[in-house]
């Protein structure tokens, strides 16, 4: 009897978790997805100017705000 009660805690332990992590990977509110997050030039010539967009994506529910870029 003790060992099926150990069991069944266990199984319950185990699905209250997977329910948790699936919960919080569906979270409301924005979700900025980037798919390239790097430009790399190789070589560049001292004076010329480069460019490079980066989309950003928001697969989230709510409105996305980006405050602050640091380019680095």
């Amino acid at each position: 009897m003790k060992k099926l009660w150990i069991l069944t805690s266990l199984v319950a332990l185990c699905f209250n978790t997977h329910l948790t992590i699936a919960w919080a990977q569906n979270a409301a509110g924005p979700r900025m997805v980037i798919k390239e997050k790097a430009a790399d030039y190789q070589h560049v010539d001292e004076g010329d100017i480069i460019e490079h967009v980066f989309r950003v994506y928001n697969q989230g529910d709510q409105p996305l705000q980006i405050k602050n870029v640091k380019p680095g």
